[in-house]
Protein backbone atom coordinates (compact mmCIF):
# COMPACT_ATOMS: atom_id res chain seq x y z
CA UNK A 1 0.00 0.00 0.00
CA UNK A 2 1.46 3.25 -1.09
CA UNK A 3 1.11 5.74 1.46
CA UNK A 4 2.01 10.23 1.54
CA UNK A 5 5.34 11.14 2.21
CA UNK A 6 6.23 12.06 5.52
CA UNK A 7 8.77 12.80 7.82
CA UNK A 8 9.12 10.43 11.31
CA UNK A 9 8.12 12.63 14.53
CA UNK A 10 10.88 12.82 17.07
CA UNK A 11 9.92 10.30 20.14
CA UNK A 12 11.76 9.90 23.07
CA UNK A 13 10.80 6.59 24.31
CA UNK A 14 10.31 7.57 28.06
CA UNK A 15 11.59 4.89 30.28
CA UNK A 16 13.63 2.80 28.26
CA UNK A 17 16.88 3.32 29.81
CA UNK A 18 18.27 3.86 26.26
CA UNK A 19 21.11 6.96 25.16
CA UNK A 20 19.26 9.55 23.99
CA UNK A 21 21.33 10.60 20.77
CA UNK A 22 19.77 13.29 19.50
CA UNK A 23 18.26 14.40 16.03
CA UNK A 24 20.98 12.33 14.14
CA UNK A 25 23.16 9.42 14.93
CA UNK A 26 26.75 10.01 15.62
CA UNK A 27 27.57 6.90 13.22
CA UNK A 28 26.57 6.83 9.48
CA UNK A 29 25.26 4.49 7.57
CA UNK A 30 28.83 2.14 6.01
CA UNK A 31 28.90 1.87 2.14
CA UNK A 32 28.21 -1.17 0.98
CA UNK A 33 27.34 -3.30 -2.48
CA UNK A 34 24.02 -5.53 -2.90
CA UNK A 35 24.06 -9.15 -4.37
CA UNK A 36 21.75 -11.29 -5.17
CA UNK A 37 21.52 -14.77 -3.64
CA UNK A 38 18.86 -16.54 -4.38
CA UNK A 39 17.82 -16.47 -8.31
CA UNK A 40 15.17 -19.01 -8.06
CA UNK A 41 11.15 -18.25 -9.78
CA UNK A 42 9.45 -19.34 -7.11
CA UNK A 43 8.85 -16.85 -3.64
CA UNK A 44 12.16 -16.79 -0.93
CA UNK A 45 11.50 -14.65 1.44
CA UNK A 46 12.24 -14.13 5.26
CA UNK A 47 16.01 -14.58 5.57
CA UNK A 48 17.75 -15.01 8.76
CA UNK A 49 21.96 -14.82 8.80
CA UNK A 50 23.05 -17.59 10.64
CA UNK A 51 25.49 -15.91 13.72
CA UNK A 52 28.74 -16.49 12.22
CA UNK A 53 27.03 -14.86 8.76
CA UNK A 54 28.41 -17.74 6.91
CA UNK A 55 24.28 -18.75 6.03
CA UNK A 56 21.06 -17.89 5.14
CA UNK A 57 17.85 -19.74 6.82
CA UNK A 58 15.00 -18.83 4.54
CA UNK A 59 11.43 -19.59 3.64
CA UNK A 60 10.58 -20.49 -0.15
CA UNK A 61 7.57 -21.91 -1.77
CA UNK A 62 9.63 -23.68 -4.56
CA UNK A 63 8.81 -26.91 -3.37
CA UNK A 64 5.44 -26.39 -3.85
CA UNK A 65 4.49 -25.37 -0.82
CA UNK A 66 6.46 -23.37 1.85
CA UNK A 67 9.67 -24.58 3.15
CA UNK A 68 12.76 -23.63 5.68
CA UNK A 69 16.04 -23.76 3.08
CA UNK A 70 19.57 -23.07 4.04
CA UNK A 71 21.89 -21.28 1.43
CA UNK A 72 25.63 -20.24 1.62
CA UNK A 73 26.04 -16.38 1.51
CA UNK A 74 27.86 -16.75 -1.46
CA UNK A 75 24.80 -18.29 -3.54
CA UNK A 76 25.03 -21.78 -4.30
CA UNK A 77 22.29 -24.92 -3.88
CA UNK A 78 20.03 -24.29 -1.25
CA UNK A 79 19.14 -27.26 1.22
CA UNK A 80 15.87 -27.97 1.97
CA UNK A 81 15.38 -27.99 6.24
CA UNK A 82 12.13 -29.08 6.19
CA UNK A 83 10.64 -30.73 3.16
CA UNK A 84 7.14 -32.04 4.26
CA UNK A 85 3.84 -31.04 3.03
CA UNK A 86 3.62 -28.47 6.19
CA UNK A 87 3.68 -25.07 5.58
CA UNK A 88 6.62 -24.24 7.33
CA UNK A 89 8.00 -20.49 7.49
CA UNK A 90 10.06 -17.61 10.11
CA UNK A 91 13.07 -19.25 10.16
CA UNK A 92 15.41 -18.00 13.30
CA UNK A 93 19.05 -19.00 14.33
CA UNK A 94 19.71 -20.07 17.64
CA UNK A 95 23.05 -18.00 18.77
CA UNK A 96 25.30 -20.83 18.41
CA UNK A 97 24.17 -21.63 15.38
CA UNK A 98 23.52 -25.30 15.86
CA UNK A 99 19.27 -24.96 15.17
CA UNK A 100 16.67 -22.90 13.96
CA UNK A 101 13.34 -22.31 14.99
CA UNK A 102 10.38 -21.82 12.71
CA UNK A 103 7.02 -21.70 12.77
CA UNK A 104 4.85 -24.83 11.15
CA UNK A 105 1.10 -25.91 11.16
CA UNK A 106 2.59 -29.49 11.27
CA UNK A 107 0.45 -31.63 13.72
CA UNK A 108 -2.85 -29.60 12.75
CA UNK A 109 -1.97 -26.60 14.50
CA UNK A 110 0.25 -23.41 14.04
CA UNK A 111 3.61 -24.17 16.44
CA UNK A 112 6.45 -23.63 16.93
CA UNK A 113 9.39 -26.47 16.00
CA UNK A 114 12.91 -26.87 16.18
CA UNK A 115 15.39 -28.38 13.59
CA UNK A 116 19.13 -28.98 13.71
CA UNK A 117 21.22 -26.95 11.30
CA UNK A 118 21.96 -30.04 9.19
CA UNK A 119 18.27 -30.82 8.90
CA UNK A 120 16.91 -33.82 10.59
CA UNK A 121 13.39 -34.30 12.75
CA UNK A 122 12.10 -31.34 13.81
CA UNK A 123 10.82 -31.05 17.25
CA UNK A 124 7.96 -28.97 18.62
CA UNK A 125 9.03 -26.61 21.00
CA UNK A 126 5.64 -24.23 21.22
CA UNK A 127 2.58 -26.11 20.84
CA UNK A 128 0.79 -22.58 19.32
CA UNK A 129 2.46 -19.77 18.20
CA UNK A 130 4.15 -18.12 15.58
CA UNK A 131 7.23 -16.61 14.43
CA UNK A 132 9.50 -17.31 16.88
CA UNK A 133 12.49 -15.64 17.80
CA UNK A 134 15.55 -16.63 20.02
CA UNK A 135 17.25 -14.34 22.84
CA UNK A 136 20.95 -13.74 22.71
CA UNK A 137 21.86 -15.70 25.43
CA UNK A 138 20.06 -18.04 24.07
CA UNK A 139 17.51 -19.18 26.99
CA UNK A 140 14.26 -17.30 26.13
CA UNK A 141 11.70 -17.39 23.18
CA UNK A 142 10.11 -14.47 22.27
CA UNK A 143 6.83 -15.23 19.53
CA UNK A 144 3.42 -14.28 18.66
CA UNK A 145 -0.20 -16.34 19.79
CA UNK A 146 -3.45 -14.75 20.27
CA UNK A 147 -4.93 -13.90 23.43
CA UNK A 148 -8.39 -14.45 24.88
CA UNK A 149 -10.22 -12.54 22.09
CA UNK A 150 -8.25 -13.68 19.19
CA UNK A 151 -5.50 -10.80 18.70
CA UNK A 152 -1.89 -11.57 18.52
CA UNK A 153 -0.27 -10.46 21.45
CA UNK A 154 4.16 -10.65 21.88
CA UNK A 155 4.93 -13.43 24.27
CA UNK A 156 7.79 -14.75 26.00
CA UNK A 157 8.88 -18.56 27.81
CA UNK A 158 11.65 -19.93 28.48
CA UNK A 159 13.54 -22.23 26.52
CA UNK A 160 13.75 -24.89 29.35
CA UNK A 161 10.24 -24.49 30.14
CA UNK A 162 8.49 -23.85 27.03
CA UNK A 163 4.90 -24.11 28.36
CA UNK A 164 4.96 -21.18 30.42
CA UNK A 165 5.18 -18.45 28.88
CA UNK A 166 3.61 -14.73 29.06
CA UNK A 167 2.14 -12.35 27.25
CA UNK A 168 4.01 -8.99 27.71
CA UNK A 169 1.75 -7.25 24.81
CA UNK A 170 -2.06 -5.98 25.50
CA UNK A 171 -4.58 -3.91 23.34
CA UNK A 172 -3.09 -0.78 24.66
CA UNK A 173 0.54 -1.80 23.38
CA UNK A 174 -0.16 -0.56 19.41
CA UNK A 175 -2.97 -0.80 17.07
CA UNK A 176 -4.79 -4.56 16.10
CA UNK A 177 -1.92 -7.30 16.02
CA UNK A 178 1.71 -7.37 17.70
CA UNK A 179 3.99 -9.44 15.04
CA UNK A 180 7.56 -9.84 14.12
CA UNK A 181 9.15 -9.52 17.94
CA UNK A 182 12.95 -8.86 17.76
CA UNK A 183 15.79 -9.07 20.93
CA UNK A 184 17.66 -5.85 21.82
CA UNK A 185 21.94 -7.06 21.75
CA UNK A 186 21.25 -7.12 25.55
CA UNK A 187 18.22 -9.00 26.23
CA UNK A 188 16.56 -6.47 27.36
CA UNK A 189 13.90 -5.25 25.46
CA UNK A 190 11.79 -6.26 22.35
CA UNK A 191 10.89 -4.32 19.37
CA UNK A 192 8.09 -5.96 17.64
CA UNK A 193 5.11 -4.47 14.80
CA UNK A 194 2.12 -3.19 15.00
CA UNK A 195 -0.26 -2.40 12.38
CA UNK A 196 1.65 0.43 10.70
CA UNK A 197 4.56 1.34 13.44
CA UNK A 198 7.07 -0.11 15.91
CA UNK A 199 6.84 -0.62 19.46
CA UNK A 200 9.44 -1.50 22.19
CA UNK A 201 8.78 -3.51 25.36
CA UNK A 202 10.78 -4.54 28.05
CA UNK A 203 11.35 -8.46 28.43
CA UNK A 204 9.41 -8.14 31.89
CA UNK A 205 6.61 -6.51 30.58
CA UNK A 206 5.20 -3.52 31.77
CA UNK A 207 3.87 -0.74 29.25
CA UNK A 208 4.89 -0.78 25.62
CA UNK A 209 6.70 2.48 23.87
CA UNK A 210 5.52 3.10 20.21
CA UNK A 211 9.16 4.31 18.84
CA UNK A 212 7.83 5.18 14.87
CA UNK A 213 4.27 7.44 14.89
CA UNK A 214 3.83 7.92 11.16
CA UNK A 215 1.54 5.20 10.11
CA UNK A 216 3.71 4.74 7.15
CA UNK A 217 3.26 0.73 7.92
CA UNK A 218 6.79 0.24 9.40
CA UNK A 219 7.18 -3.43 10.08
CA UNK A 220 10.55 -6.36 10.16
CA UNK A 221 12.09 -5.08 12.84
CA UNK A 222 15.95 -5.82 13.49
CA UNK A 223 18.35 -3.99 16.07
CA UNK A 224 21.82 -3.79 15.12
CA UNK A 225 24.36 -5.76 17.10
CA UNK A 226 25.52 -2.48 19.10
CA UNK A 227 21.75 -1.41 20.07
CA UNK A 228 21.92 1.46 18.60
CA UNK A 229 19.83 1.43 16.04
CA UNK A 230 16.88 -0.69 14.76
CA UNK A 231 16.74 -1.49 11.12
CA UNK A 232 12.89 -2.10 9.48
CA UNK A 233 10.82 -2.32 6.58
CA UNK A 234 8.41 0.68 5.72
CA UNK A 235 6.22 1.87 2.94
CA UNK A 236 7.30 5.55 3.87
CA UNK A 237 7.72 7.56 0.75
CA UNK A 238 5.44 5.27 -1.69
CA UNK A 239 8.05 3.03 -1.83
CA UNK A 240 8.63 -0.31 -0.08
CA UNK A 241 12.91 -0.13 1.00
CA UNK A 242 14.69 -0.83 4.20
CA UNK A 243 15.01 2.14 6.97
CA UNK A 244 16.53 2.62 10.44
CA UNK A 245 16.02 4.82 12.98
CA UNK A 246 17.85 5.07 16.78
CA UNK A 247 16.76 3.18 19.57
CA UNK A 248 16.26 5.54 21.60
CA UNK A 249 13.89 7.81 19.02
CA UNK A 250 14.71 10.54 16.44
CA UNK A 251 14.50 10.81 12.85
CA UNK A 252 14.33 7.73 10.42
CA UNK A 253 16.56 7.48 7.34
CA UNK A 254 16.32 5.16 4.66
CA UNK A 255 19.37 2.70 3.84
CA UNK A 256 18.37 1.06 0.11
CA UNK A 257 16.59 2.55 -2.22
CA UNK A 258 13.26 0.31 -2.54
CA UNK A 259 14.09 -1.67 -6.24
CA UNK A 260 11.75 -4.24 -4.80
CA UNK A 261 9.33 -4.50 -2.32
CA UNK A 262 11.97 -4.98 -0.07
CA UNK A 263 11.79 -6.73 3.81
CA UNK A 264 12.32 -8.60 6.03
CA UNK A 265 16.37 -6.97 7.24
CA UNK A 266 18.61 -9.25 9.27
CA UNK A 267 22.12 -8.62 10.56
CA UNK A 268 25.29 -10.73 11.28
CA UNK A 269 26.95 -10.61 14.19
CA UNK A 270 29.90 -9.08 12.70
CA UNK A 271 27.45 -6.02 11.70
CA UNK A 272 29.50 -5.87 8.46
CA UNK A 273 26.48 -8.18 6.47
CA UNK A 274 22.66 -7.54 6.10
CA UNK A 275 20.70 -9.57 4.37
CA UNK A 276 16.83 -8.92 2.71
CA UNK A 277 14.41 -10.09 0.66
CA UNK A 278 12.82 -8.22 -2.24
CA UNK A 279 9.54 -9.10 -3.93
CA UNK A 280 7.78 -8.26 -7.34
CA UNK A 281 4.07 -9.28 -6.48
CA UNK A 282 2.49 -9.93 -10.32
CA UNK A 283 -1.25 -8.40 -9.14
CA UNK A 284 -4.09 -9.22 -11.52
CA UNK A 285 -7.94 -8.10 -11.08
CA UNK A 286 -9.88 -10.93 -12.73
CA UNK A 287 -13.59 -11.20 -13.42
CA UNK A 288 -14.37 -15.19 -13.32
CA UNK A 289 -17.27 -16.99 -14.77
CA UNK A 290 -18.14 -19.94 -12.88
CA UNK A 291 -20.40 -21.66 -15.98
CA UNK A 292 -17.25 -21.77 -18.35
CA UNK A 293 -14.06 -21.00 -15.97
CA UNK A 294 -13.62 -17.99 -17.70
CA UNK A 295 -10.97 -15.56 -16.74
CA UNK A 296 -11.38 -11.78 -17.71
CA UNK A 297 -8.47 -9.29 -16.89
CA UNK A 298 -9.78 -6.20 -15.47
CA UNK A 299 -6.71 -4.35 -14.39
CA UNK A 300 -3.07 -5.49 -13.77
CA UNK A 301 -1.97 -2.41 -11.66
CA UNK A 302 -0.74 -3.91 -8.72
CA UNK A 303 -2.45 -1.29 -6.64
CA UNK A 304 -5.54 -1.92 -7.93
CA UNK A 305 -7.50 -4.17 -5.43
CA UNK A 306 -10.49 -4.22 -2.94
CA UNK A 307 -12.94 -4.44 -5.67
CA UNK A 308 -16.70 -4.65 -5.95
CA UNK A 309 -18.93 -5.51 -8.34
CA UNK A 310 -22.32 -3.97 -8.69
CA UNK A 311 -26.17 -6.07 -8.74
CA UNK A 312 -26.40 -6.12 -12.61
CA UNK A 313 -22.34 -6.28 -13.26
CA UNK A 314 -22.07 -3.28 -15.32
CA UNK A 315 -19.76 -1.09 -12.60
CA UNK A 316 -16.96 -2.24 -10.20
CA UNK A 317 -15.50 -0.06 -7.88
CA UNK A 318 -12.01 -0.48 -6.33
CA UNK A 319 -9.25 0.88 -4.83
CA UNK A 320 -6.48 2.18 -6.73
CA UNK A 321 -3.12 4.14 -7.38
CA UNK A 322 -3.60 4.98 -10.52
CA UNK A 323 -3.91 8.79 -9.93
CA UNK A 324 -0.92 9.25 -8.15
CA UNK A 325 0.71 8.02 -4.94
CA UNK A 326 -2.88 8.00 -2.93
CA UNK A 327 -4.83 5.66 -3.06
CA UNK A 328 -8.25 6.32 -4.55
CA UNK A 329 -11.64 4.70 -5.09
CA UNK A 330 -11.91 3.57 -8.87
CA UNK A 331 -15.35 3.28 -10.78
CA UNK A 332 -15.07 1.10 -13.68
CA UNK A 333 -17.99 0.62 -16.30
CA UNK A 334 -18.25 -2.91 -17.60
CA UNK A 335 -20.11 -4.22 -20.57
CA UNK A 336 -20.56 -7.98 -21.11
CA UNK A 337 -18.17 -8.95 -18.81
CA UNK A 338 -15.57 -6.68 -19.97
CA UNK A 339 -13.90 -3.19 -19.06
CA UNK A 340 -15.41 -0.38 -20.71
CA UNK A 341 -14.08 3.61 -21.06
CA UNK A 342 -11.54 4.14 -18.60
CA UNK A 343 -11.99 4.35 -15.02
CA UNK A 344 -12.42 7.49 -13.50
CA UNK A 345 -12.13 8.11 -9.80
CA UNK A 346 -15.22 8.11 -7.61
CA UNK A 347 -14.58 10.63 -4.49
CA UNK A 348 -11.19 12.34 -2.93
CA UNK A 349 -10.34 12.76 0.68
CA UNK A 350 -7.50 12.73 3.23
CA UNK A 351 -6.60 9.25 3.89
CA UNK A 352 -6.98 5.85 2.64
CA UNK A 353 -10.00 4.18 1.34
CA UNK A 354 -10.44 0.29 1.83
CA UNK A 355 -13.04 -2.34 1.39
CA UNK A 356 -15.84 -0.93 -0.85
CA UNK A 357 -19.12 -2.33 -1.03
CA UNK A 358 -21.88 -1.53 -3.31
CA UNK A 359 -25.59 -0.78 -2.23
CA UNK A 360 -27.74 -3.27 -3.93
CA UNK A 361 -29.68 -0.44 -6.20
CA UNK A 362 -26.18 0.54 -7.34
CA UNK A 363 -26.54 4.25 -6.24
CA UNK A 364 -24.06 4.01 -3.62
CA UNK A 365 -20.66 2.80 -2.49
CA UNK A 366 -19.82 2.46 1.37
CA UNK A 367 -16.40 1.80 2.37
CA UNK A 368 -14.10 2.52 5.71
CA UNK A 369 -11.97 5.52 5.12
CA UNK A 370 -8.40 5.21 7.39
CA UNK A 371 -7.22 8.38 8.71
CA UNK A 372 -3.73 7.71 10.62
CA UNK A 373 -5.10 5.35 13.72
CA UNK A 374 -8.73 6.25 12.34
CA UNK A 375 -11.23 3.99 11.07
CA UNK A 376 -14.50 5.14 10.02
CA UNK A 377 -17.40 4.06 7.68
CA UNK A 378 -18.02 6.37 4.81
CA UNK A 379 -20.86 6.50 2.09
CA UNK A 380 -20.12 8.16 -1.33
CA UNK A 381 -23.06 8.62 -3.67
CA UNK A 382 -22.22 7.55 -7.37
CA UNK A 383 -23.62 10.29 -9.30
CA UNK A 384 -22.93 12.74 -7.17
CA UNK A 385 -19.12 11.83 -5.56
CA UNK A 386 -19.90 13.59 -2.12
CA UNK A 387 -18.21 11.31 0.94
CA UNK A 388 -20.58 11.21 3.81
CA UNK A 389 -19.04 10.09 6.87
CA UNK A 390 -21.60 7.17 8.69
CA UNK A 391 -19.71 6.46 11.47
CA UNK A 392 -18.00 8.66 13.88
CA UNK A 393 -16.49 7.21 17.38
CA UNK A 394 -13.04 6.68 19.17
CA UNK A 395 -13.64 3.24 17.83
CA UNK A 396 -12.10 1.07 14.92
CA UNK A 397 -15.26 0.94 12.24
CA UNK A 398 -14.35 -0.91 9.14
CA UNK A 399 -16.13 -4.08 6.51
CA UNK A 400 -19.39 -2.36 5.52
CA UNK A 401 -22.15 -4.40 3.64
CA UNK A 402 -25.23 -3.28 3.01
CA UNK A 403 -29.05 -4.71 3.55
CA UNK A 404 -30.90 -6.32 0.80
CA UNK A 405 -33.27 -3.61 0.74
CA UNK A 406 -30.20 -0.79 1.48
CA UNK A 407 -32.37 0.21 4.56
CA UNK A 408 -29.36 -0.76 7.00
CA UNK A 409 -25.44 -1.30 6.95
CA UNK A 410 -23.60 -3.55 8.69
CA UNK A 411 -19.81 -3.23 9.66
CA UNK A 412 -17.22 -4.40 12.19
CA UNK A 413 -16.85 -2.32 15.18
CA UNK A 414 -14.91 -3.08 18.37
CA UNK A 415 -16.82 -0.14 20.35
CA UNK A 416 -17.71 -3.06 22.80
CA UNK A 417 -14.13 -3.78 23.65
CA UNK A 418 -13.66 -6.09 20.86
CA UNK A 419 -14.25 -6.56 17.12
CA UNK A 420 -17.77 -7.40 16.74
CA UNK A 421 -20.73 -7.02 14.21
CA UNK A 422 -22.89 -4.34 14.86
CA UNK A 423 -25.75 -2.69 12.32
CA UNK A 424 -27.35 0.71 11.84
CA UNK A 425 -30.13 2.30 9.35
CA UNK A 426 -29.10 4.34 6.69
CA UNK A 427 -30.97 6.82 4.85
CA UNK A 428 -29.81 8.92 1.78
CA UNK A 429 -26.20 7.90 2.88
CA UNK A 430 -26.57 8.83 6.61
CA UNK A 431 -27.08 7.12 9.31
CA UNK A 432 -30.38 7.09 10.87
CA UNK A 433 -30.87 6.61 14.73
CA UNK A 434 -28.21 4.59 16.68
CA UNK A 435 -26.08 1.45 16.08
CA UNK A 436 -26.79 -1.48 17.70
CA UNK A 437 -24.74 -5.18 18.48
CA UNK A 438 -25.51 -8.21 16.98
CA UNK A 439 -24.00 -11.33 19.43
CA UNK A 440 -21.96 -13.04 17.66
CA UNK A 441 -21.03 -16.14 20.92
CA UNK A 442 -17.90 -17.48 21.27
CA UNK A 443 -16.07 -15.32 18.60
CA UNK A 444 -12.87 -12.85 19.82
CA UNK A 445 -12.76 -11.18 16.72
CA UNK A 446 -15.30 -10.93 13.81
CA UNK A 447 -14.80 -9.19 10.37
CA UNK A 448 -16.25 -9.25 7.07
CA UNK A 449 -19.68 -9.11 7.74
CA UNK A 450 -22.53 -9.84 4.66
CA UNK A 451 -26.36 -10.19 4.78
CA UNK A 452 -27.55 -13.05 3.11
CA UNK A 453 -30.53 -12.69 0.81
CA UNK A 454 -33.59 -12.78 2.50
CA UNK A 455 -32.19 -9.88 5.14
CA UNK A 456 -32.82 -12.04 8.24
CA UNK A 457 -29.08 -12.98 9.02
CA UNK A 458 -25.85 -12.01 8.23
CA UNK A 459 -22.59 -14.41 7.84
CA UNK A 460 -19.28 -13.03 8.60
CA UNK A 461 -15.13 -14.58 9.15
CA UNK A 462 -15.11 -15.35 13.11
CA UNK A 463 -11.46 -16.06 14.93
CA UNK A 464 -11.34 -17.34 17.83
CA UNK A 465 -8.46 -19.83 19.63
CA UNK A 466 -10.00 -22.82 17.45
CA UNK A 467 -8.99 -21.01 14.20
CA UNK A 468 -11.31 -18.70 11.53
CA UNK A 469 -14.39 -19.86 10.32
CA UNK A 470 -17.46 -18.56 8.97
CA UNK A 471 -19.97 -17.85 11.63
CA UNK A 472 -24.42 -17.18 11.14
CA UNK A 473 -26.28 -14.64 13.31
CA UNK A 474 -30.12 -13.65 13.01
CA UNK A 475 -30.46 -9.77 12.81
CA UNK A 476 -33.25 -9.93 15.10
CA UNK A 477 -33.10 -9.13 18.74
CA UNK A 478 -31.83 -11.94 21.37
CA UNK A 479 -30.24 -14.27 18.13
CA UNK A 480 -26.77 -15.58 19.06
CA UNK A 481 -24.24 -16.65 16.69
CA UNK A 482 -23.75 -20.34 15.45
CA UNK A 483 -20.52 -21.72 13.53
CA UNK A 484 -20.85 -22.41 10.10
CA UNK A 485 -17.68 -24.16 8.65
CA UNK A 486 -15.15 -25.92 10.09
CA UNK A 487 -11.56 -26.86 9.02
CA UNK A 488 -12.05 -23.62 6.97
CA UNK A 489 -9.20 -21.47 8.24
CA UNK A 490 -12.24 -18.93 6.60
CA UNK A 491 -11.26 -15.54 5.14
CA UNK A 492 -13.52 -13.82 3.45
CA UNK A 493 -17.51 -14.88 2.97
CA UNK A 494 -20.24 -13.29 0.27
CA UNK A 495 -23.67 -14.62 -0.15
CA UNK A 496 -24.28 -16.84 -2.98
CA UNK A 497 -27.61 -16.70 -4.94
CA UNK A 498 -26.83 -19.64 -7.14
CA UNK A 499 -26.81 -22.18 -4.28
CA UNK A 500 -28.75 -19.68 -2.09
CA UNK A 501 -25.72 -20.27 0.51
CA UNK A 502 -21.98 -18.88 0.68
CA UNK A 503 -19.24 -18.26 -1.02
CA UNK A 504 -16.15 -18.53 0.96
CA UNK A 505 -12.33 -18.13 0.99
CA UNK A 506 -10.35 -20.28 2.89
CA UNK A 507 -7.53 -22.69 3.12
CA UNK A 508 -9.54 -25.69 3.89
CA UNK A 509 -6.55 -27.50 5.38
CA UNK A 510 -4.41 -27.19 1.78
CA UNK A 511 -1.51 -24.80 0.97
CA UNK A 512 -4.23 -23.53 -1.99
CA UNK A 513 -6.24 -20.13 -0.90
CA UNK A 514 -9.80 -21.41 -2.80
CA UNK A 515 -13.57 -20.33 -3.04
CA UNK A 516 -15.96 -22.66 -1.86
CA UNK A 517 -19.76 -23.12 -2.13
CA UNK A 518 -21.45 -23.53 2.02
CA UNK A 519 -24.39 -24.94 2.38
CA UNK A 520 -26.41 -22.34 5.24
CA UNK A 521 -27.94 -25.47 7.11
CA UNK A 522 -25.09 -27.89 7.21
CA UNK A 523 -22.21 -26.13 6.76
CA UNK A 524 -20.64 -28.48 3.88
CA UNK A 525 -18.09 -26.84 1.95
CA UNK A 526 -18.20 -27.92 -1.97
CA UNK A 527 -15.32 -26.66 -4.47
CA UNK A 528 -16.69 -24.72 -7.36
CA UNK A 529 -16.87 -26.76 -10.61
CA UNK A 530 -14.83 -25.24 -12.03
CA UNK A 531 -12.08 -24.58 -9.21
CA UNK A 532 -11.40 -21.28 -8.41
CA UNK A 533 -7.61 -21.11 -7.14
CA UNK A 534 -6.93 -17.74 -5.59
CA UNK A 535 -3.33 -18.32 -4.76
CA UNK A 536 -1.49 -19.88 -2.49
CA UNK A 537 -1.09 -19.22 1.76
CA UNK A 538 -0.83 -15.44 2.50
CA UNK A 539 -1.87 -14.32 -1.13
CA UNK A 540 -4.89 -12.27 -0.95
CA UNK A 541 -8.33 -13.56 0.10
CA UNK A 542 -10.47 -10.71 -1.06
CA UNK A 543 -13.22 -11.56 -3.67
CA UNK A 544 -16.95 -10.54 -4.71
CA UNK A 545 -19.66 -11.70 -6.34
CA UNK A 546 -22.64 -10.53 -8.53
CA UNK A 547 -26.22 -10.70 -7.75
CA UNK A 548 -26.97 -14.05 -9.48
CA UNK A 549 -23.62 -15.39 -8.20
CA UNK A 550 -22.50 -15.98 -12.13
CA UNK A 551 -19.33 -13.69 -11.98
CA UNK A 552 -16.79 -13.51 -9.18
CA UNK A 553 -14.56 -10.85 -8.86
CA UNK A 554 -11.16 -11.42 -7.43
CA UNK A 555 -7.25 -10.18 -6.90
CA UNK A 556 -4.65 -12.78 -7.81
CA UNK A 557 -1.37 -12.30 -6.47
CA UNK A 558 1.51 -14.78 -7.94
CA UNK A 559 4.47 -13.63 -5.29
CA UNK A 560 7.98 -13.73 -6.88
CA UNK A 561 10.90 -12.74 -4.88
CA UNK A 562 14.60 -13.12 -3.79
CA UNK A 563 16.95 -13.05 -0.90
CA UNK A 564 19.74 -10.45 -1.22
CA UNK A 565 23.08 -9.90 0.92
CA UNK A 566 24.80 -6.15 1.15
CA UNK A 567 28.37 -5.82 2.83
CA UNK A 568 30.12 -3.26 4.44
CA UNK A 569 32.97 -1.83 2.76
CA UNK A 570 34.28 1.09 5.46
CA UNK A 571 32.05 0.79 8.64
CA UNK A 572 29.36 -1.32 10.67
CA UNK A 573 25.33 -1.59 9.87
Amino acid sequence: MRWVAALAAVSVVVGLGLWWGGWFSSRPLPEFRPTQVTHSSAWEGQPALSPDGGRIAYTSNEAGNSDIFLIDVRGGYPQNLTSSEARDRDPAWFPDGSALAFSSDRGGQTGIWKVGQLGGDPVLLIPAGAQPAISPDGEKIAFVRPDQEGTYRVAVASLENPADSILLTSSGDGFWDHFEPAWSPDGRWICYSARHNLWIVPREGGPAHRLTSQNEHDFSPIWSPDGEFIYFASEREGIQALWRIPSSGGLAERVTVGTGQEGHPDISQSALKMVYSTGAPDRSLLLYNRDSGNETVLSEISDDWMASINRDASQVVYVSSRWGAELNLALQDLRGGHPEKTPRRLGAQEGIPSHPRFSNDGRWVAYYQIIGEERDIYVIGIEEGLPRRFTETPSTEMHPDWSPDDSQVVFVSDRGGRPSVWINSIENGLPVGSSRPLDVGEVDLAYAPVWIADGSAVAFVGRDTEGSEVWLVETEEGARARRLTSGAEAMRVRYDARTGGLLVSGLWGEDNLSVRSVSLTTGEALPLNPPLVLGKTGDLPLFDASSDGEILLFTRENRRGDIWLIESTNGVF
